[in-house]
Order: C-alpha cells, then structure tokens, then sequence
C-alpha cells in the first residue's frame, strides 16, 4: 500500500481497504460510513476493538492508519497494549510516520500505569522511533 497523505484524491485500493474495515465493523454489528465516524465508535461499542487491532497491523497508510489508531485511544483497549507496542515497533518511521506517531498516541494514551518502565525506557532508548517518541513521552511522562 502507499502512502496517502499526498493529498490526492483516494485510489481505489485505499477505497477497497475502507470497505474492508467497514465490513468487517459491520460483521460485529457496528455499521459506519466513514472513518470520522470510526473515531467514535469505540467507546459506544468495545466490540470493535478486535476489530480495529486487526486492522491496525495491516499495511494502512495516512489517514486509514491514523483514525484506527485514534479510535483504539480507549480503555478497553488496554488488553491489546503488547500488540499495540509490536506493531509501534514494527511500524518504520521513515516509509509512515503518520502510522507510528498514531500509534504512539493511542500507546501513550491508554498505556500511563500499565506498561512495564523496562518496556518505557525501551522504547525511548531506540532512535528507529525517531521523534514518535516525543508523542509516547507525552502520553507517559509521568511514568518516567
């Protein structure tokens, strides 16, 4: 997949991946149309959340990547910290950055007082994050 926070119009794999996520959404009784209104489905409806965590480790680019990450900014969505992280770590920063600092939002979010600071200082001691790391220590400053 590319990137698609060009500002072109969306092509019709970006427009077939929204499909498939709305689809699914769908399958668990959660019908939306767009993916603002994927933002706020979450804290109505936690069902979404396997879902949404799915989704999250396929190769979604700008704004797909980024309303899955911030409608995962739940506390429902603490059980799926580790795969959050995994995916923080396996996300390159350079080929999507909007994924990764997405990511490090929701992590930084729903993260403060449950991740392990072996886990915190980890992830702020690796450069590969680059400056998604300001946003995790935005999240967990006071963890540290």
């Amino acid at each position: 997949m590319k990137d698609w926070d060009s500002g072109k119009g969306p092509s019709e794999e970006r427009l077939a991946d929204e499909l498939e996520l709305f689809a699914d959404l769908d399958e668990v009784g959660i019908a939306i149309i767009d993916l603002q209104q994927l933002v706020k489905c979450t804290a109505a409806h936690p069902e979404a959340i396997p879902v949404l965590v799915d989704h999250i480790q396929r190769d979604y680019h700008g704004a797909e990547a980024k309303a899955i990450a911030e409608a995962l900014m739940v506390a429902d969505a603490r059980p799926w910290l580790d795969t959050l992280i995994a995916e923080y770590e396996r996300t390159d920063y350079e080929s999507n950055q909007t994924k990764k600092d997405a990511l490090a939002m929701t992590i930084g979010r729903i993260g403060r007082g449950y991740i392990p600071k072996t886990t915190i200082e980890r992830l702020f001691n690796e450069a590969r994050h680059d400056k998604s790391r300001i946003l995790l220590h935005y999240g967990l400053k006071n963890l540290i």
